[in-house]
This record gives C-alpha cells, sequence and structure tokens, in this order.
C-alpha cells in the first residue's frame, strides 16, 4: 500500500487511471476506460518498451494524444526504465538480487518523468522476496543507482554501468526453513504506477541436513530459468 501511494504521489495519478495516464496531452477518461476493459494492451508500463511502433501509435490515438503532441509522449516513454533482473547465491540463508538497466537514460543522472512533482527525483526501487504460496513479504529493501561524487558543486553521477546503463545489487538475508521452499522476487518502481518486475518460482533449499546437501540452487533471470550453478 505504501509503495502504491508513492507511486501516486510522483506520478500524480491513481491506479485506476491506467499507466499511460501520465503521458503528456492524454485524454484522461479515455484512459481510464482503456484500462478498464481488462484486455486491452498495455497492462503495465514494464510492456512499452516490447510494443511495436504502429501498435503504439494506434494506442496513442486512441487515448487522445493530439498527433502533434506524438513525439512528446514518445520521448517520455523513452525515459522510462527497462531493467532485466538476475538471482544468485540462493542458499537456506539467503539470497543475492542485481537489476541492471537495459535502455540508456535520456534524463541526466536517471531523473523520472514526474512534471507535477515539486523536486526532481531519480530512479529507485523496492526489491522484495515474498512467500506467494502463503501471501508473507519475507524481506524488503530499497535500492537506487550507485552514484559517485564528482567536483564541487557539480551533480552526483551514475556510476556501476553495465553494457547498456548502471546495475545495483541487494543482498537479502532469511530465516532458514527445514522444507524446499518457492519464492517470488518482485521489483516495483517508486515513481511509476503499477511498474513491476517479477521472478517466480524461485526454489530456496531446506537447511543443510547433513546428508550431503549443499544447500543451494542455480541462478535465475527474470524469466525464472536456471543459469550458472553457484558455489
Amino acid at each position: 500500500m505504501m509503495m502504491t501511494l508513492l507511486q501516486c504521489v510522483k506520478s500524480a495519478r491513481w491506479p485506476d487511471d491506467g499507466p499511460l495516464a501520465i503521458l503528456p496531452g492524454v485524454d484522461l477518461d479515455k484512459e481510464r476506460r482503456r484500462y478498464g476493459t481488462g484486455d486491452s494492451q498495455p497492462r503495465s508500463l514494464t510492456e512499452i518498451h516490447t510494443l511495436p511502433k504502429p501498435t503504439l501509435r494506434s494506442i496513442l490515438e486512441s487515448i487522445g494524444i493530439p498527433p502533434d503532441m506524438y513525439p512528446q509522449a514518445h520521448k517520455t516513454l523513452t525515459i522510462l526504465p527497462s531493467l532485466h533482473l538476475s538471482i544468485t547465491n540462493v542458499s537456506a540463508l539467503g539470497l543475492t538480487v542485481a537489476i541492471s538497466r537495459q535502455n540508456p537514460a535520456i534524463q541526466p543522472n536517471y531523473h523520472v518523468y514526474a512534471p507535477k512533482f515539486p523536486k526532481t527525483q531519480t530512479e529507485g526501487f523496492f526489491i522484495l522476496v515474498t512467500d506467494a504460496a502463503h501471501n508473507e513479504i519475507l524481506t524488503l529493501k530499497r535500492v537506487n543507482w550507485p552514484t559517485t561524487a564528482t567536483a564541487a558543486g557539480e551533480q552526483n553521477r551514475v556510476r556501476n554501468r553495465g553494457p547498456e546503463g548502471p546495475m545495483a545489487k541487494a543482498v537479502f538475508s532469511m530465516k532458514p526453513e527445514a522444507r524446499e521452499r518457492k519464492v517470488e522476487v518482485l521489483v516495483v518502481s517508486d515513481a511509476y504506477v503499477g511498474m513491476v518486475w517479477r521472478v517466480e518460482d524461485v526454489e530456496v533449499p531446506g537447511a543443510p541436513t547433513g546428508n550431503g546437501e549443499d544447500g543451494k540452487k542455480k541462478e535465475m533471470t527474470e524469466e525464472g530459468k536456471g543459469a550458472v550453478q553457484t558455489m
């Protein structure tokens, strides 16, 4: 609830307004109706970067954005982050979540698009590890892109860049359990309503029993597939 409220405050929009309600020139009533049908894409801002350009143009037209404002709408959409998630070092005692930005930023220091918010905001994310089967949050952390100080009077600059953009990592500790369980990892934007990335069915082993089990699992990506065996 608090994460959603923070998103609403920064975006100046409610969850029922629809994800495209943040765009300049949008007809809010049309976007609400589009989103309210339940089957119209996109359902969230995380899907924006996967839409073909003709589809996106048709959507912009359907929500009342005037053609002369298409360039502004497209520029706004390019500001939105596209993330890759990887999960490593999975054991009964915890795991590590790394996020990296896959698209280059067009805003200095990864400022979010929040024209109605009185103060400039930079991208931040909540990372949650949940036990979906029991509807329980096991652990939570908030991360930002790391920055490094520059000369006096200059803004801090984002560091720890990957091939396309910055990276951030969070190490989580969890209470070990005797049974093996599956958890879900969610990365939630602190600025954009409904912008969530998730990795489901991350297998967490039970606590070591002394019978030769190492209590570790394979790495996972946002597609939920196994990768390199952790050591």
